[in-house]
């Protein structure tokens, strides 16, 4: 993997961890080394990450026999992954998981040691035991930081900490610099001066998830099953039939669509483009 990642062949790093965290024991000391090498590569756009990818990292996501560790770094992972591949929705429900996942860590799970690497003796080719408490904070805070950007919550600084632990991350992993995140978004020179402001408005809440709210009162979720999401677009949520019925009735009728319907004069957003 680490030859590999010198030369540039990032397909080769991640299929190389990935190889070695499935052919070693359990017990291995250096086996969460391998898996966060490969979470690393697909969450840093290191390349475009396969359906196999997605299914590897939803497989541990899931896999309970799996130490916590391992199963909130997939779940991190995969939201990351989804999002990018434009599956807003389930990329939010990925980050409360992993949130969740790693805030129910028993005492002993945290207790735990796994083998890193850091800035310091990466040079060396050394490892150190690292507290897997620490890591899962980490988790949490960053899965935190993501959701809330995509919930148009996230302050400039939430954002510049998420770029900076990139970079931490990829230092430490001996991996390079993590290419800068794509988060920029455009309206097209038809938009005339006047609507401006109610275009982006328009388009903030297009670009957005929900889940932490109800849509219709705005009730916090205590719980991620707490609230209900549409059945229709899965991008609205509520706490209770009422909410729902409600909202249905003042313009939700009017902006639901399936995934993938779009119907004359709506506004579309398409992610990764750049134009002048």
């Amino acid at each position: 993997a680490g030859r590999s990642a010198a030369r540039g062949d990032w397909r080769g790093c991640a299929d190389s961890y990935l190889a070695a965290y499935r052919g070693c024991s359990r017990r291995w000391s250096c086996k969460y080394n391998c898996w966060s090498g490969f979470t690393s590569v697909m969450s840093e756009d290191r390349i475009a990450p396969t359906d196999a990818d997605v299914k590897a990292l939803k497989r541990v996501a899931e896999d309970d026999a799996a130490p916590t560790l391992d199963r909130a770094n997939a779940t991190f992972a995969r939201g990351y992954v989804l999002k990018n591949r434009g599956d807003r929705a389930s990329a939010a429900r990925a980050y409360r998981a992993c949130v969740e996942m790693a805030s129910g860590a028993a005492a002993a799970a945290r207790a735990r040691t796994v083998l890193l690497p850091n800035t310091q003796t990466q040079r060396d080719g050394l490892l150190r035991p690292t507290a897997v408490g620490p890591i899962l904070d980490d988790l949490i805070a960053t899965a935190s930081r993501n959701l809330r950007a995509m919930e148009g919550q996230a302050s400039p600084e939430e954002i510049t900490a998420t770029v900076e632990r990139l970079d931490e991350q990829t230092a430490r992993l001996g991996l390079g610099r993590a290419p800068a995140p794509r988060w920029q978004y455009r309206l097209g020179p038809e938009v005339a001066p006047g609507d401006v402001e109610a275009v982006k408005a328009r388009m903030e809440r297009a670009t957005t998830v929900g889940g932490s709210t109800c849509d219709g009162c705005g009730k916090a979720a205590v719980h991620r099953s707490r609230l209900k999401i549409c059945s229709r677009c899965k991008l609205a949520y509520y706490c209770s039939p009422t909410c729902q019925t409600t909202a249905w009735k003042d313009g939700h009728k009017n902006a639901c669509r399936k995934r993938g319907e779009f119907k004359a004069g709506d506004l579309v957003y398409i992610e990764g483009m750049a134009g002048e």
